[in-house]
């Protein structure tokens, strides 16, 4: 951004950058890996999905709500509830790396890092019932909204991330 902002590179090759950076972050999903069957209105253990929210390479993640209302008075309401891709859920590496994932997310306690509450197995599903963030999508509101995001503006995001990170990492 720096560098359009100086004038030393121009629009189409910073957007060009951006486009590359975010396709890497982002991965497209073979339809032949997506989750089958989940649709709302369908469980996934003791969850009902509401909608889905949006989907990566490992899985796809959903809206839910537990189906006991006192359970999803306490869990704040809906959550995300993110399934892994039966491909995975069917790999031993991949299960134990989705496993670990859901152990280290049960002990993180920050406001910056999205809290695991629960691993479901149901069947061949592995899914993680996570606090809902709601919010909006950053790499949305990064050039194709707002363009090149002011030093002021992003740097507060930054500090906010490092700092969650650097929790993470101790």
């Amino acid at each position: 951004a720096e560098l359009l902002e100086k004038g030393l590179i121009t629009r189409a090759q910073f957007d060009a950058q951006r486009d590359a950076l975010l396709s890497v972050a982002t991965p497209p999903t073979p339809a032949s890996t997506h989750t089958s069957g989940i649709r709302p209105g369908s469980s996934i253990g003791a969850y009902r999905i509401i909608s889905t929210i949006g989907q990566g390479g490992q899985g796809v993640v959903y809206r839910g709500r537990h189906r006991v209302s006192a359970v999803s008075k306490r869990e704040g309401g809906d959550v995300a509830i993110k399934v892994m891709h039966a491909q995975y859920a069917q790999n031993e590496e991949y299960r134990a790396r989705f496993e670990r994932e859901a152990e280290l997310g049960m002990k993180l306690n920050h406001a910056g890092i999205v809290s695991v509450q629960n691993l479901v197995v149901d069947g061949g599903t592995l899914a993680l019932v996570m606090r809902l963030a709601e919010g909006r999508d950053m790499s949305k509101m990064i050039g194709s909204e707002t363009g090149p995001m002011p030093w002021n503006r992003a740097k507060p995001l930054f500090e906010q991330l490092l700092a969650a990170v650097g929790y993470a990492h101790e």
